[in-house]
């Protein structure tokens, strides 16, 4: 287990970009995608694809495979897999795969300290980046690309995100397909199961998952935390768990400009 310690107002003070996985990130201009980069992010699961993060969250294994395979685990300066359990398949292949156990009850005001070192959350990406945001010490927040309405994703708007996941999915099946179990490439499965139509998955509601029926609550109980240690929260899509949690709508071009 890495030592959650050394990330401890890492970026005091500073705007954080959280990017998650939804319709918006598809939408995303090149100059829009040039200021982001220029700036800290976290990014979760394959948000990569539309745009490059200074670290990446993910709960799969499948997704660290796929990033350090397509992206490049140097090109992050940390990958922080945030599991229940601490054994990760990668554990001690790659220094910046960082193995980060969670725990649903985890107050996140609590100090990370030698005898607690879990993210606060775990029943969504999305509360483990938010954790981690506020272990970095992030004066403002702002989410991209996060929706949690409906199973919408960005590749599912564009289909040559798609394309280029599928591609780059069978690439590292049949590289791997030898060594590394079963278990990794049903996640894969999975995740090309979700590539439904457009109207199909907009109308699946995202709390159609039992593990998301409380992520409101959740991202409110974190928001008001950081909100008293002076955290202003913003969320580019409105209609969005985040804005109903507590999060400030505000376009992404009105950001830009503060920032």
């Amino acid at each position: 287990m890495s030592d959650l310690r050394k990330f401890k107002d890492k970026h005091k003070g500073e705007i954080l970009f959280i990017y998650g996985n939804s319709e918006e990130l598809a939408l995303l201009t090149p100059e829009q995608i040039k200021i982001l980069e220029d700036n800290t992010s976290i990014g979760t699961n394959y948000s990569h694809e539309a745009v490059n993060s200074t670290y990446l969250m993910t709960g799969h294994q499948s997704h660290v495979l796929y990033a350090m395979e397509v992206r490049g685990v140097d090109n992050f300066d940390a990958v922080f897999f945030q599991s229940a359990k601490p054994n990760p398949i990668f554990k001690d292949k790659y220094d910046r795969v960082i193995n980060l156990p969670c725990d649903p009850d985890r107050n996140i005001s609590g100090n990370i300290s030698n005898d607690n070192q879990r993210l606060g959350g775990c029943s969504n990406i999305g509360t483990s980046a938010t954790h981690m945001a506020h272990i970095l010490g992030a004066s403002k927040v702002v989410y991209i690309g996060f929706n949690q309405k409906n199973l919408s994703h960005f590749y599912n708007l564009n289909e040559t995100y798609k394309e280029s996941i599928i591609e780059n999915i069978n690439k590292i099946r049949e590289k791997y397909k030898n060594v590394y179990p079963q278990k990794l490439f049903d996640d894969y499965t999975a995740l090309i199961n979700y590539m439904k139509p457009l109207e199909v998955v907009r109308k699946t509601r995202w709390e159609s998952n039992p593990h998301n029926i409380n992520n409101r609550n959740i991202f409110n109980t974190m928001f008001n935390t950081m909100k008293d240690h002076g955290t202003e929260i913003y969320s580019t899509f409105k209609d969005s768990v985040m804005t109903e949690a507590g999060a400030e709508y505000k376009t992404l071009d009105e950001i830009l400009k503060i920032i």
